[in-house]
Parts: structure tokens; sequence; C-alpha cells
């Protein structure tokens, strides 16, 4: 380190040559304009120096602050959307502040963190004296979850399967207390069926033969998978089908076929199994309506671009929400769109392509959106149950909560979605490209995970992730055909451990 910072100001030194040399170096030099003496520099070694010009020679020197790279000093990295600073957290906010002193003061810390807090302290300092703004710094905390509902996951070796090939684009549970399956589907038409050797409570579960069962209805890509019953298993595909597999006879029937060759990107059931939205990669949703002898299908142009996700509002059958590749996130009226040109209630622009929206179950109190810009952005959507049919005002929905979030999967992973909990009204899971590997679990409204699954078995990134509807169950689908499966156990709570929340919310 010394040696670069002698070869730096040696540089430095050198007028004539300074420019070719630093950009040689991928080093950037910066002057600051109220204090000519003060230069910044950026450097390969992941530091950021700000010196004396008046003090440097061509001998050793020592910078006046040195910055090191955020993710170094933070614990998660962008993940979490948290830094390093001395925060305290949100956790569950009890306990005074002579104890929390007392339990750091109790830590045992490394050299190397005691030097690290006292330079970040000498480095705020400094800044406060030349004028600069240190809110933001000081403002950053360490990664600390927030308060869980007292469920810890864990994943065994056995519960880690190869299902299918190729990548995993939807996971599903099959709607069952008694018997334990989940399905998913790839990227190259493959349908699996797996029977985890050790079913509900870990009890062995017999398998009539292999305990995965593999078909192939389709060609493309298969985007969606829903039980609508324990019986019958519905699968979309980019191949312009819908099919659905009869469990019992063990067959796939055709439900849908697009006449045009479009895409078919997801779908939700409206409000009964027997009809159904579909989305598309020509910017339409459709509607297919399965009560009649013949199916009848309704076309509706909403975008102008993709359509990644289409959903309902649980309650409000009218209100189905879009996510697409133009940008944007749309509200509409099903009683209102037709075939012809389309305005939707509000629109939620963001700043790139959008993953996927999902209304939360039971009351639809949140919208969740996933997207390219790094950001789960999550609605509140609670005073759409207001809303009366005869009002025409426009919608406005506040400021979203914002959450910092690397979802940058490239083209060899499939892109993160997130998935509510249909057991809790504000809880959903989405995959980590952060290190180590792991699994995220969020409340609404809230900035940081309120769980985060990490195992020794568990070591890529696992991009669709789905709750069990009925028992403590994650399953997730990586991008080379494997499956893993998280189970859950609540949590003793003693009470002693009631009596002391209490009498910490007392006092």
């Amino acid at each position: 380190m010394a040696r670069k910072r002698a070869q730096l100001a040696a540089r430095l030194s050198q007028p004539q040559r300074k420019s070719q040399r630093l950009a040689g170096n991928s080093v950037k030099v910066q002057q600051d304009e109220r204090f000519q003496c003060c230069i910044a520099t950026a450097s390969l070694d992941s530091t950021v120096c700000l010196w004396d010009a008046r003090t440097m020679s061509s001998n050793e020197n020592t910078p006046l602050v040195t910055l090191p790279r955020q993710d170094e000093d933070s614990g998660s990295g962008s993940g979490s959307g948290s830094g390093s600073g001395s925060g305290s957290g949100s956790g569950s906010g009890s306990g005074s502040g002579s104890d929390a002193e007392a339990e750091v003061e109790a830590v045992e810390i490394t050299e190397y963190e005691r030097k690290r807090r006292e330079n970040i302290q000498r480095n705020l300092a400094f800044m406060q004296q030349m004028g600069v703004s240190t809110a933001k710094i000081l403002a950053q905390e360490d990664t600390v979850l927030e308060d869980d509902d007292g469920v810890e996951y864990s994943l065994a070796d056995e519960d880690v399967t190869k299902a299918v090939q190729e990548r995993i684009y939807s996971v599903a549970f099959l709607p069952r207390t008694d018997r334990l399956v989940v399905a998913c589907g790839d990227k190259v038409g493959h349908v699996a069926l797996w029977s985890p050797a050790n079913g509900v409570n870990g009890m062995k579960q017999e398998n009539s033969g292999l305990p995965v069962a593999l078909f192939r209805p389709h060609n493309l890509p298969v985007g969606q998978l829903i039980f609508p019953d324990s019986a019958k298993l519905l699968s979309t595909s980019f191949d312009s089908t819908v099919k659905e597999f009869d469990l019992r006879a063990a067959e796939f029937s055709v439900v849908y076929e697009a006449d045009d060759n479009a895409g078919i990107t997801s779908m939700v059931t409206a409000g009964t199994p027997q009809c159904l939205y579909i989305s598309c990669d020509d910017g339409t949703v459709r509607l297919i309506d399965r009560r009649a002898p013949k199916v009848k299908t309704s076309n509706y142009l909403l975008h102008e671009k993709k359509i990644n996700t289409v959903h309902q509002h649980p309650t409000l059958d009218f209100c189905i929400a879009t996510a697409s590749l133009d940008r944007t996130v749309c509200l509409w009226d099903a009683r209102k769109i037709s075939s012809k040109k389309n305005t939707p209630l509000v629109t939620l622009p963001h700043y790139r392509s959008i993953n996927c929206a999902y209304f939360s179950p039971r009351d639809g109190a949140w919208l969740v959106t996933v997207g390219q810009d790094s950001y789960i952005d999550m609605f509140d959507t609670s005073s759409l149950a207001d809303r009366k049919p005869s009002d025409k005002s426009a919608i406005e929905l506040p400021k979203p909560t914002r959450v910092r979030h690397n979802n940058m999967t490239g083209r060899w992973l499939t892109k993160l979605h997130a998935s509510w909990d249909p057991k809790r009204p504000n809880q959903f899971v989405i995959g980590c490209m952060e290190h180590p590997r792991r699994v995220q679990i969020f409340r609404a409204g809230r900035h940081r995970p309120v769980r985060e699954l990490k195992s020794d078995n568990f070591a890529s990134v696992h991009s669709i992730n789905v709750f069990h509807p009925h028992l403590e169950l994650i399953a997730g689908g990586n991008s080379s055909g494997r499956l893993a499966l998280w189970r859950g156990e609540k949590k003793e709570v003693k009470d002693e451990d009631v009596k002391n929340v209490k009498t910490e919310k007392v006092s």
C-alpha cells in the first residue's frame, strides 16, 4: 500500500505525464473547487483517498483520509440496501441505551475491526471540518434483520434434487397437507413432479416409482404453473399454449392455443379456476373462459411491449395489474377494457423493465414489483378497497417503499420473482444474488428482510421461490434444474421471554 502511495505521489509530481499515467493505471483524480490544495483519488485498490497537495513529495505520502469501498465495510452489500455506519437498526425496539452499550462493550472485536472503526470516526471528523455533509454516512446502519414471525428454516442434503435438465422458470406446490409434491417447469418445456423422500413433518413418503416424474408437454419455457385444486395442474408456455395435467390419469390436455403464435408469459385465475387471465409477449392480456362447452377468449391490447406478468386483486375481481417490458406497471379495471384503445386506472413508471408485479394475498393491501433497476418496490394499495365502482377520479398511490436489491441476473439466470406467502398477508420471498448464496423473506413496508435462509447445502442463485399454501415450506429452483426444499419450524417462546418483552415495552 505504501509503495502504491509513493508511486501515485511521484506521478502527481510530473504534470506533463500525469494524465497518461493515471489513466493507464485506472486511477482518477479530482480537485476540490473550494480547496485547491485538496485532491481526491479513486484507485483499483478499492479505496478513495483525499490528499493535501501542499505536503506531497516524491517520497512516501500519507493521505488525509482513506475511504474504503462500501461493500467491504457493510455486512450484506447492495442486496439488503444497508451500509456500514453505526446505526442501531430496527430489530425489536426493546431495551435501554445503557444495555445496548454494555452489549457492544461485551463483544470482543478484532484489531482490524477496531482500527477500521477508528478510521471511520477520523474520516467523519475530517469531512465535517471540510464542510462536507455526513448525514448519509451517519444514517447508514449495520445489517439487522427485522422482527420475524418465529419460523426457522433449514435445508437438508436430501431436500435438494436434480429435477430437470435445464433452467427452471416456474415452481408450484401441490395444495395438500398430507402429501408433499413440488412441480417445476424448465426452459425447454419439461414439467417435473418431485416427491421428496421425507414428506410432511419429516414422515417417509411412499413413492410408487421414481421420486421425480418427468413430462414434456411444451417445447419452450414453462412460464407459469398453477394447481387450481389437488387433482389438476395448469401450465403455460412461450409455445403459445395453456395445458392441463390430470394427476390421476397422468395426461396433459390442451386448454388454449394462441392462433397468432403469441408467447404466453404468465397466468392467474380470474375469480374462478374456470376463468384465466394470461399475459403475452405481444403486449396483450387474454381472458380464457372455460365455463362454456366451447372455450371463449377475449384479447385486450394493454401495452406496446411484452407483458411479463398479470395478476388479479384478491378481493376486487375487476382490478388487474400488469408488469411490462415498457418500464411500467399498470392497474386496470377489467370491466372497462376492450379490444380497442384502453386507459389504465393508474400507471406506475419504473426506470427499467419490471420482472413481476403481484398483489398481496387476502386483502391486496400491497403490490410488490421487482425491476431490472435493482429495486424492490412495495406500493400501498389498501385505498383501492374503498374505491366505489362509480368513482371516476384518478387513483393516487403513496410513494412506494423502495429496497435496493441486486436483480441483475444476466442472460444465464432466470429473472428474480417475488412470491407472497398465502398464509400471511404481508410477507414475500425472493432469491438473492449476494454471497454467500441465500433466499430472503421480506415484510411489506420494511426496508430489510425479516429472514435470510442460508445453508451449507445451498450454493447457487434460486431465482424462483414459492411458499406452500398451508405448511411452513419454501421451494425454490435454480438455473441448473435443481430444486431446494426449505422446511420451517416454529421457534418455541418461553414464558420468561414473553414476560421480558412485556416489561421492556412497559418501560
